[in-house]
């Protein structure tokens, strides 16, 4: 019985070793390689709000729109600057209000309508976009553009009307306009 005993012992020691040279055969006709990773990290974007929208002084009943172009003491288009990456693609979006507001609350409508915004990224003006620009663009579906090569910046001119009702109470009237601005990957 010892005997029989070793033979199995023998055996499995056998099959054991046979698998694993089998494996170290397998092993040594493998090869290795290694590869890498890099990315790099683009300017971080700047969004700022350099001049408001101003409408100047309006009678109450009568509308008043202030174009895109705009550029003047009184009355003035909006414009927002977006600084980063050159060539870099970016994604706008804008929350327009619906309604001014005075310090009493009352409320003077506000509409922006579908051609109201221009996108400049080659360092143009409101009333004199650089060549290329989107002109007369919805403000509230804006196409994807670029930051501007030469300057590493992107103006976004926006235009709006007012519609103060016949009873419009005196005062200041103000909102706020809110543009988002990211990069989309192109």
């Amino acid at each position: 019985m010892n005997s029989v005993k070793r033979i199995r012992i023998l055996f499995v020691i056998s099959i054991m070793s046979m698998l694993l040279l089998s494996g170290i055969d397998r092993a040594l006709g493998q090869g290795v390689g290694v590869g890498s990773a890099s990315a790099s990290i683009v300017t971080p974007l700047s969004v700022t709000a350099d001049t408001p929208l101003k409408f100047g002084h309006v009678s109450p009943g009568v509308p008043k729109k202030v174009n895109r172009t705009a550029v003047g003491i009184d009355t003035t288009a909006a414009i927002f600057s977006v600084s980063g990456e050159n060539l870099a693609g970016i994604s706008i979006q804008f929350i327009l209000p619906a309604y001014m507001y005075n310090s009493s609350g009352d409320q003077m409508q506000i509409i922006f309508a579908n051609d109201d915004c221009t996108i400049d990224s080659l360092a143009g003006t409101p009333d004199s976009p650089g060549a290329g620009a989107w002109v007369g663009e919805n403000p509230y579906s804006l196409p994807s553009a670029n930051i501007g090569a030469a300057n590493g910046s992107t103006s976004i001119y926006l235009g709006g009307k007012i519609i103060p009702s016949m009873q419009q109470a005196a005062g200041s009237y103000s909102a706020d306009i809110l543009i988002s601005v990211a990069y989309d990957g192109t």
